[in-house]
């Protein structure tokens, strides 16, 4: 399990540790920052991509997993999960291990 966490914006790139929950707390307001800040951004973590999205106020969206809380931050990898902070938090912690992988990509035979 890599430790370092990496997200990455229009104009550069802001890397953070990743393994203690002070430090997953640290990464996601960095998240909810940068992307209120950029609208979108990519969050890269052992090997996986995501592209991390601000959730609007225009938008009331719920949480994907828990269906209680208004999602803040929605994560995109093949699917579109929106999730509510302690959802994010677990998600993140956890390195996305309950979540389906998505298809790898299929390439043309010539």
């Amino acid at each position: 399990m890599h430790a370092i966490a990496r997200i990455r914006f229009d104009g550069g790139m802001l890397m953070l540790p990743s393994r203690t929950p002070y430090e997953i707390e640290l990464l996601l307001e960095n998240l909810d920052w940068y992307t209120a800040r950029h609208e979108a951004v990519q969050l890269e973590i052992d090997n996986h991509r995501w592209r991390v999205a601000h959730g609007s106020s225009d938008t009331v969206e719920e949480c994907a997993r828990c269906h209680r809380a208004r999602a803040t931050l929605t994560f995109v990898n093949g699917s579109r999960v929106p999730l509510c902070v302690a959802c994010a938090r677990v998600a993140v912690g956890s390195r996305f291990a309950e979540w389906p992988r998505p298809e790898p990509a299929r390439r043309a035979a010539y």
